[in-house]
C-alpha cells in the first residue's frame, strides 16, 4: 500500500599447527605508537610454480578457499599476483603463521596493491614483516587479540577497486573506506559480493566514492549489520528486498546515488532503524509502512520523484527529530498530523513541492523546531499566530508562496529579539520582521541600513 505521499511512502592445516605470533597491540583501548620496520618488496618478475613447502602450502590454502584468487595469483600484473609474491618472500611470518593469519596477510596485501597503496596519504608499515595489526589504520585499534577486526582507511587517498579478497578477513566487524565527495581519486568498480560472507560486520562505510552497479542482494545476509553508508556513489537499481532481513540495522544511508524504484514494505520490520537517508535519488514511491518505524529519528527523502499527497500517517513518527521531503512532486495540503511530531528539532523541510492550502495551526506544537522551510509551494492564507510558540526557530522560509496578510505582531516581537534567518515575499505579505524580502529568486535584506548584522544571517 502506498503512502499517499506518492511516496505514496519500497580451508589444509599443518599436522602440527604452529604457534601464532603474539599480538603487537595487547591493549585495544590504548593503541601504541606504530612501530617501524622495513618493507619486503614484491619481486617484479614472474616466479615458477612454488617448490618451497611453505609457499606451496600458502598457495594451496588460498586455492582451497577461493578459485578466483587461485587463478589471479598466477597472472602477472594483478594485485593478487603481487600480493602472493610479497607473501612468498615473507618467510619468517609464513613459518610461524596460522592459516587464518596467512589468509589475512594475503588479503591485506591484495587490498594494498588493488587500491593504490603507494599513493595513500599514510601507508605506514603496510607490506612490512610486522603483524597487520601494526599496519596503518584510521581505527583506534584494528585488531582484537591479534585478529583483524577493522579495516579503516577513511580519507586516506584510497583508490582503485575493492577486491573480493576482502572476504578472507573473516573476523571484520568494521569496514570504513569513505572519502570526501569532492576529494579525488576515488574507489571505483562494483561493490564486492564477497562482502556478504563477512557475517560479523556491524559497520560498513564506503561513502564518497565512485562505486557503480547495483547493491548485491546478498548483503541482506549481513544479519549483524547496524550501520550501512553507501551514500555519494554512482549506484543504480533498487534497494534489495533482502534488506528486510537486516533486523539490527540502525542507520541506512544511500543518499546521492542513482537508485530508484520502490522499497519493500517489509521495511516496517526493521524496528531498530533510527536514521534513513535516501535523498538525491530517483525514488518514485516508498511504502506507507515506513510510518510504522517506532524508533525513527531522521528521515531524509529530499530531491527524489515522490508524488501524491503526504499521508496523515506521517504523524505516527513521533520520535522524528528531522524530516526532509523537499524537492519532490508532492501535492495536496500539509497534514495537520505533522503537529504530532513534537520531537522535531533539527529541521522540517517541505520546500519545493506543490503543496497547497493553508499552514496548519497545529504546527505551533513543534516547539523544539529550529528550522522550518515551506518555501516554493503554492500555499495560501495567512501566517498562523500559533507559530509564535516556535521560540527556538533559527531559520524560516515562506517565500515563493501565495501567503497574504501580515505576520502577527507577536511573531514579529519574537523575531526582532531572536533574529532568525527569515525569508518572505514582502509584496504579498507584510513581513517587517523578516530579514529578507524576495521577488522570485531575488532576495534582499531590508535591514542593510538599520541592523546590518541581520543581513549576515542567511544560513539555513
Amino acid at each position: 500500500m502506498g503512502l499517499g505521499i506518492g511516496f505514496s511512502m519500497a580451508k589444509k592445516g599443518k599436522t602440527d599447527p604452529p604457534v601464532p605470533p603474539p599480538s603487537l597491540d595487547p591493549d585495544p583501548d590504548s593503541p601504541s605508537p606504530i612501530p617501524t620496520s622495513t618493507v619486503t618488496p614484491a619481486p617484479t618478475i614472474a616466479t615458477p610454480v612454488p617448490t618451497d613447502p611453505l609457499v606451496r602450502e600458502a598457495r594451496d590454502l588460498i586455492c582451497g578457499i577461493s578459485a578466483s584468487s587461485c587463478v589471479a595469483i598466477e597472472a602477472p600484473g594483478t594485485a593478487q599476483y603481487n600480493a602472493f609474491e610479497w607473501l612468498s618472500n615473507d618467510k619468517t611470518n609464513l613459518a610461524s603463521s596460522t592459516p587464518e593469519t596467512t589468509l589475512s596477510r594475503f588479503a591485506m596485501a591484495t587490498i594494498y596493491y588493488s587500491m593504490g597503496g603507494d599513493s595513500w596519504a599514510n601507508s605506514a608499515n603496510w607490506l612490512s614483516d610486522l603483524s597487520t595489526c601494526a599496519w596503518f589504520s584510521t581505527a583506534g585499534s584494528p585488531c582484537v587479540d591479534g585478529v583483524q577486526v577493522a579495516l579503516e582507511l577513511n580519507n586516506n587517498n584510497v583508490q582503485g577497486e575493492l577486491p573480493d579478497e576482502i572476504r578472507l578477513l573473516t573476523s571484520l566487524t568494521s569496514l570504513k573506506l569513505s572519502n570526501p565527495p569532492s576529494n579525488a581519486p576515488f574507489i571505483q568498480g562494483s561493490l564486492p559480493a564477497g562482502l556478504s560472507t563477512l557475517s560479523a560486520l556491524k559497520n560498513v562505510n564506503l561513502a564518497g566514492n565512485l562505486f557503480t552497479g547495483s547493491i548485491p542482494p546478498s548483503y541482506g545476509r549481513l544479519f549483524d549489520l547496524e550501520k550501512l553508508d553507501l551514500s555519494n556513489n554512482k549506484l543504480t537499481g533498487e534497494i534489495p528486498s533482502s534488506f528486510s532481513s537486516l533486523k539490527n540495522l540502525k542507520t541506512l544511508k544511500l543518499g546521492s546515488n542513482n537508485l530508484g524504484g520502490t522499497i519493500t514494505s517489509e521495511i516496517a520490520s526493521l524496528v531498530s532503524l533510527t536514521s534513513i537517508n535516501l535523498g538525491f535519488n530517483n525514488f518514485e514511491s516508498l511504502p506507507l509502512e515506513i510510518t510504522q518505524l517506532p524508533n525513527l529519528q531522521s528521515l531524509d527523502l529530499r530531491e527524489n520523484k515522490l508524488g501524491g499527497q503526504i499521508s496523515s500517517e506521517i504523524g505516527n513518527l513521533v520520535n522524528l527529530k528531522e524530516l526532509y521531503l523537499n524537492g519532490n512532486n508532492l501535492s495536496g495540503t500539509i497534514p495537520t498530523e505533522l503537529g504530532n511530531l513534537q520531537q522535531l528539532r533539527v529541521a522540517l523541510d517541505l520546500s519545493a513541492n506543490g503543496l497547497s492550502g493553508t499552514i496548519p495551526t497545529q504546527m505551533g506544537q513543534l516547539v523544539k523546531l529550529k528550522r522550518l522551510f515551506l518555501n516554493s509551494n503554492p500555499l495560501s492564507g495567512t501566517f498562523p499566530s500559533e507559530l509564535v510558540a516556535l521560540d527556538k526557530i533559527k531559520a524560516i522560509r515562506i517565500d515563493g508562496t501565495d501567503l497574504t496578510g501580515a505576520i502577527p505582531d507577536s511573531v514579529c516581537t519574537l523575531y526582532d529579539e531572536n533574529k532568525p534567518s527569515s525569508f518572505a515575499d514582502c509584496e504579498k505579505i507584510s513581513a517587517p520582521c523578516f530579514n529578507y524580502c524576495c521577488t522570485g529568486q531575488d532576495c534582499k535584506c531590508i535591514f542593510e541600513q538599520t541592523d546590518p548584522f541581520r543581513c549576515l544571517n542567511t544560513g539555513t
